[in-house]
């Protein structure tokens, strides 16, 4: 995946070497982005997909009950569902790779968190 870095967060990574930033730095540098997918595959068929981002960073969201943990997998981390990106899967052939499917409950979670941004009524 081709990434242009905001300046902001390289510098914010470079001041604060435990934030998000740093995360976003980090996982830039090793070319590494795991995401997990939380459309339907019914709509992954019709060539997008939206996934939310697996960090092991994510403070300014886990102290705002924005992520959900992500435990017991070759996958760690949290998913940070405040941060949603849909993908076009033909404009990005070739460059995504399954790695695991995570467990009913944790994705269900996931996939609640990020309902009840989108409407928390």
């Amino acid at each position: 995946m081709r990434v242009v870095l905001d300046t902001n967060v390289l510098l914010s990574a470079l001041l604060s070497p435990h934030g998000w930033p740093d995360a976003i730095y980090r996982a830039w540098q090793k070319d590494r982005h795991r995401v997990v997918v939380i459309t339907p595959t019914e709509i992954n068929k019709l060539g997008l997909v939206t996934c939310v981002p697996i960090t092991s960073g994510g403070n300014h969201a886990r102290q705002n009950g924005l992520t959900v943990v992500i435990a017991g997998h070759d996958t760690t981390g949290v998913a940070v569902c405040n941060q949603m990106r849909t993908f076009d899967l033909s404009a990005r052939a070739g460059e995504l790779k399954y790695i695991e499917t995570l467990d009913q409950q944790t994705t269900r979670e996931i996939i609640n968190r990020v309902t009840s941004i989108i409407d928390p009524g």
